[in-house]
């Protein structure tokens, strides 16, 4: 990370290595920033304040289904809400959120056809944090259930991702 010249050059290599790593389906980085799409989103209903969202920079993952890949940030998800779902919650409360199972806990999936497609069983989301300031959220949804060392793993990489910011 400490060789990259650009932003989107850290971001693009953190989710990348991640998307190879752990069992990852999917890794994603969302950064705050400020609403741009307000009218056009599909999370309007939900938000409160459109003055800043999360902005998804970037995202790396793979289908186990063929050849998809997940690299786009103009999805369904490319923008949410601080506070809303898991993703904004984390920025929200600058606190990590680990989902050990995702099949015991789905309660808070927006999309179970996508989980139970992908085998997709773990999320992890940890907040990227600088000086005391939260710039975004890294987040993983894995094919087996996360452990803690998972946690604390993407804890040291949100850290030095957010310093490389």
């Amino acid at each position: 990370m400490a060789q990259e010249r650009t932003v989107q050059a850290v971001l693009d290599l953190v989710v990348d290595r991640l998307a190879n790593e752990c069992n990852a389906a999917l890794a994603r980085i969302w950064l705050v920033r400020p609403g741009d799409i307000c009218s056009t989103c599909h999370m309007r209903p939900e938000c409160k304040d459109q003055s800043q969202c999360l902005h998804l920079a970037a995202s790396a993952g793979g289908s186990i289904e063929g050849d998809a890949v997940w690299t786009g940030i103009d999805g369904r998800f490319r923008r949410f809400p601080i506070g809303v779902r898991k993703v904004g919650q984390i920025v929200a409360n600058a606190e990590p959120l680990e989902v050990e199972d995702v099949v015991a806990d789905a309660s808070w999936i927006a999309r179970p056809d996508w989980i139970r497609a992908e085998a997709i069983r773990g999320f992890g989301g940890q907040p990227m944090i600088y000086r005391g300031e939260v710039l975004g959220v890294l987040g993983v949804f894995a094919r087996s259930p996360m452990v803690p060392d998972h946690l604390i793993w993407l804890r040291m990489i949100a850290d030095h991702a957010g310093t490389a910011l």
